[in-house]
């Protein structure tokens, strides 16, 4: 099991049916329930190890893939939120394993119900934290950063990818302190006495991983989220558990609230204190109990 921040190696990888691989890292129990974790955009596998301990606490194989173009997995043409679902199930086939969770954090809350929704035989529960919602959400408390990415991810891919190209340039130029400062007001030294691990440095390395093979996978991501999600979120019947903080402007609360009042079986919970990183912080051991409950 993956331990540090190190990104040279993956725990391995699985050969998907087009002759891509994927890789990924694991995280818990090696023997526990399996749970297919999928990171934020821009993000990677290695944000998993801010589960790894309440994992191995609460018997969960965390299983954290990253998907395509993105670390060291393949990039693959014409990205759909459908096509990761297949890539989900091949990954936990490749695994061994039948049925699974899905936790999605920021832009995997689209992928991780894209898997509940295309694969429904496969998928047990649902636990979304800081979600992206669907195009048709309201964008209230969106922060202008939030607002102009998607305004302009609907209008130019063209624009969308110069803009995550200068993310990624920043990213390779940042400290951990800004990078974490990006996603949270809260200070570098609130995360890492709460997760009692060196916060920074995960994020840090999270995000340089991201753009491992560059930024085109992001950027594709991002347009993902602004079009139609190809499936019906209405008819996902699998239980879906969330998570949001209130003061969240990198997803807005009202996007969440709008998807849990459209999911036949969900709850959401509103963490009152806290923005789109530190709910992942609060909301870490819930999301994961409930799992395992």
């Amino acid at each position: 099991m993956t331990t540090s921040v190190d990104a040279n190696d993956p725990d391995g990888t699985v050969d998907l049916p087009d002759g891509r691989t994927v890789a990924y890292d694991e995280y818990g129990s090696p023997d526990g329930v399996p749970v297919i974790y999928h990171h934020g955009t821009p993000g990677s596998r290695l944000l998993g190890a801010a589960f790894e301990d309440i994992a191995e606490s609460n018997g969960v194989r965390l299983i954290a893939p990253d998907r395509p173009g993105t670390g060291q997995s393949d990039p693959v043409a014409n990205r759909s939120l459908g096509g990761w679902a297949d890539d989900a199930v091949a990954l936990a086939d490749g695994l061994g394993v039948d049925e699974f969770g899905v936790l999605g954090f920021s832009g995997g809350g689209p992928h991780a119900l894209a898997v509940a929704a295309r694969h429904p035989e496969r998928v047990d529960r649902v636990a979304l934290v800081s979600t992206v919602g669907p195009p048709s959400a309201p964008n209230d408390g969106a922060g202008l950063t939030s607002k102009t990415l998607d305004a302009v991810a609907r209008r130019s891919a063209l624009l969308t990818g110069v803009l995550f190209r200068l993310q990624a340039f920043a990213v390779e130029r940042s400290d951990a302190e800004s990078l974490v400062g990006q996603f949270s007001d809260r200070p570098l030294a609130d995360f890492e006495e709460r997760t009692e691990r060196p916060f920074g440095p995960l994020v840090e390395a999270n995000l340089r991983e991201a753009y491992r093979q560059g930024s085109a996978a992001a950027a594709s991501e991002s347009r993902l989220f602004v079009r139609d999600w190809g499936f019906d979120i209405d008819a996902v019947a699998t239980p879906v558990r969330l998570w949001h903080g209130e003061a969240d402007t990198n997803a807005p609360p009202a996007a969440a609230a709008h998807l849990a009042e459209r999911l036949p079986d969900a709850k959401l919970t509103r963490l009152p204190n806290d923005d789109h990183l530190s709910a992942l912080v609060e909301s870490r051991e819930s999301a994961v109990e409930w799992f395992s409950d």
